[in-house]
């Protein structure tokens, strides 16, 4: 690999100060009340880019553990739903030619466990360990991932 340029680190730097400029401001919102849809909702995309790299660590942070046995069941907020908020505000947002890749690779982000499990389905076929009539619970299976898949994206 080639030593990046003084242009690419220029380009890194001009886009690191923006995103900069742009979560001080949603941080102040976040931190006086203000929702995280919100503040996507009402963003630019300077502004979204920055709550793409910022906002999970500030939302894990502003749900600390609880101590002692009121943090026996706590598990940390997972943050793929806001992430995909943000990307869906991207594509709307975005110049054409990079909102269509961003659309594609949700499309394809949606589509990835249903076939995963096809995958999976035809490699037991392949491989012999598939048992006989495996075709329709793989089929069941792939179903139920798109299903889940559409659920969490909902």
């Amino acid at each position: 690999m080639s030593a990046p340029t003084a242009r690419d680190a220029t380009e890194q730097l001009l886009a690191e100060t923006r995103r900069g400029r742009a979560w001080d401001p949603t941080r102040a919102l976040l931190d006086a009340g203000r929702s995280a849809a919100d503040a996507i909702g009402s963003a630019d995309v300077d502004t979204l880019r920055a709550l793409r790299v910022e906002l999970p660590s500030y939302l894990a942070a502003r749900s600390s553990k609880p101590e002692g046995l009121a943090g026996l069941g706590w598990t940390e907020a997972d943050p793929d739903p806001v992430l995909r908020m943000i990307d869906r505000a991207l594509v709307d947002r975005l110049p054409k030619d990079q909102s269509a890749a961003l659309r594609i690779r949700l499309d394809l982000d949606r589509a990835e466990p249903g076939l995963r499990e096809t995958v999976a389905g035809l490699r037991r076929q392949v491989d012999g360990s598939a048992a006989e009539g495996d075709g329709l619970p793989s089929a069941i299976a792939a179903r139920f991932a798109d299903q889940e898949a559409a659920q969490l994206d909902a």
